[in-house]
């Protein structure tokens, strides 16, 4: 179903899209970066690789033991690619981000984990499109698994430790109207694979 270069293609848009979007990790993420220094910023892009293992490998592991997988499937395509429209749909809109910088101290890494935890975004990427791209893509080629978690996460956590890293230099977003047409763009190729899941989807409900 998946070729290896579209499911890496898919990965790295998705986690650079993900990476990028306003969200509550990578608003604390700047802040702690323009209150401190980039290092703390830092500490919060890379809470995901704490936090992420066990919602993944707890969702690979429901979604490969589902009854009546075909149907199953095809219905979490199905929530996937409306999960993958609105992140789409928010690049589209994407605003520039207000930071706040009355924080309290650091405990960056803390922080990062505990909002990375409680973001309901995580869980529902990993329990939908996720978790059925590596398990679909693992029966036929394991590489291809591997290289989709692993393009999801480089980007997902390069661009906000690389937004650190920007924001540590400038203080500020010196061309806000550059992040606003890049998260334009990343939106309207979200859109399209969301389409392209949903497609799937149905497929797959209809060839039971």
């Amino acid at each position: 179903m998946f070729s290896t270069l579209s499911l890496v293609f898919s990965g790295c848009i998705l986690g650079l899209t993900i990476g990028l979007s306003p969200s509550p990790i990578m608003t604390l993420s700047i802040a702690q970066t323009i209150k401190y220094n980039a290092s703390e910023g830092i500490k919060i892009a890379l809470a995901p690789l704490i936090t992420d293992l066990p919602i993944a490998v707890i969702s690979i592991l429901v979604i490969s033991r589902l009854p009546n997988k075909e149907i199953c499937l095809g219905i979490i395509f199905l929530i996937g690619s409306i999960f993958i429209t609105r992140l789409g749909i928010k690049g589209i809109k994407s605003k520039p981000i207000e930071i706040n910088e009355n924080l309290e101290s650091p405990n960056s890494l803390k922080k990062g984990i505990v909002a990375n935890f409680l973001n309901p975004n995580v869980y529902i990427f990993w329990f939908t499109i996720g978790s059925v791209a590596v398990v679909e893509s693992w029966s036929i080629n394991p590489l291809s698994s591997i290289l989709y978690v692993t393009g999801f996460y480089t980007l997902l956590i390069g661009s906000r430790v690389i937004l650190s890293l920007i924001v540590s230099k400038t203080k500020a977003f010196k061309h806000p109207a550059v992040y606003l047409v890049s998260m334009k763009i990343l939106g309207s190729v979200l859109i399209l694979f969301a389409v392209y899941y949903a497609y799937q989807g149905l497929i797959k409900l209809i060839s039971v």
